[in-house]
């Protein structure tokens, strides 16, 4: 399997946060969704929240704005989905006596479809992950996006097309004006 980008390693620490937070057995597919629609609060923040370094967050962020390219041609509402599917999937019952969840036999093929969606790319991306996933989203994420009537073939294939033409860095502003990364 190719190397995971920053933003779906960071997506993956997040879907790990979700599944402990919801007490749930293994880390679903949905968590990873949840994880990969976090990363608006992770481009929204600075480095430093998140332990990243200046490189990691901007790679994370052009990530993010690629995301948003597709929602933006969708009129999807990643902040909906995200809270839809953590509505959806409420609190179970497994008590964590470790620090590790396991991802679901699921989610571990959703991960293994993903590389193979990268196909020539040097790592596995966000948008890869999602294309994965909404390939085959399952009954909660199927009715969430059809509240948006956003049709998960569509937004599978306008993923895939936007993993071609690369991701660009954001324009970084600060203190200072705006300097390009």
């Amino acid at each position: 399997m190719k190397p995971l980008s920053i933003a779906v390693e960071t997506a993956w620490r997040l879907s790990v946060w979700e599944a402990s937070a919801a007490a749930s057995q293994f880390i679903e597919k949905e968590h990873a969704v949840i994880g990969i629609l976090s990363l608006s609060k992770v481009a929204a923040g600075t480095p430093a929240d998140m332990k990243l370094d200046r490189k990691q967050w901007n790679l994370i962020r052009a990530e993010w704005a690629a995301l948003q390219d597709v929602f933006m041609i969708l009129s999807l509402d990643a902040t909906s989905l995200r809270r839809g599917l953590r509505k959806q999937l409420g609190k179970g019952s497994h008590p964590h006596t470790e620090n590790v969840i396991h991802r679901s036999p699921e989610c571990k093929a959703f991960f293994q479809i993903a590389d193979a969606l990268a196909g020539d790319a040097n790592e596995v991306s966000a948008l890869h992950l999602l294309a994965a996933i909404v390939g085959e989203p399952g009954a909660v994420m199927s009715n969430l996006l059809a509240e948006q009537s956003i049709k998960t073939s569509e937004l599978k294939k306008l993923l895939i097309e936007r993993t071609t033409q690369g991701f660009k860095v954001p324009v970084e502003e600060g203190p200072q004006g705006a300097k390009p990364k």
